[in-house]
């Protein structure tokens, strides 16, 4: 089962990425990192390695500027699988604000493979029940705040 450091740090992770604060968020990432975040958010279904997930907060900042949008992750709640000491998952509201100022909401899944206290491999799924099926023994977490 992941530890409390380790789905702590999921949740700066959603927290310096809600912020774009690039210097904090790689300082979680393994340098041959793999995220595969939705495309709802980023403009790429794939980044590997910390320097290419630093040129992708450039082009979501590029991309969101250029259409006056924001974009929001919010932590819903997180599971660890009993059998899997690298496993955290976490289940979001993702919201959009356009220009317009009207949001859109998903919720997503994403699923984090972990490498000691940082992140290998992000995965998203926007199909929940599906990407909670990974999960062979899953338990609920509080993180501690």
């Amino acid at each position: 089962m992941a530890s409390p450091k380790q789905v702590q740090v999921v949740v700066d992770l959603h927290q310096t990425f809600t912020e774009r604060d690039v210097p904090e968020f790689v300082t979680h990432l393994t340098d041959d990192v793999i995220l595969r975040p939705s495309t709802l958010i980023a403009g790429r279904e794939e980044y590997r390695g910390v320097e290419d997930v630093k040129k992708g907060f450039r082009e979501l900042r590029d991309l969101l500027d250029s259409r006056g949008e924001d974009v929001t992750v919010e932590p819903l709640r997180f599971y660890v699988d009993r059998g899997d000491d690298d496993l955290v998952v976490s289940l979001t509201r993702v919201t959009v604000t356009r220009a317009d100022d009207k949001p859109y909401s998903a919720d997503l899944l994403y699923t984090w493979r972990m490498n000691g206290e940082k992140v290998a491999e992000l995965s998203a799924s926007l199909d929940v029940d599906a990407g909670m099926e990974q999960l062979a023994d899953a338990e609920e977490v509080e993180p501690a705040i």
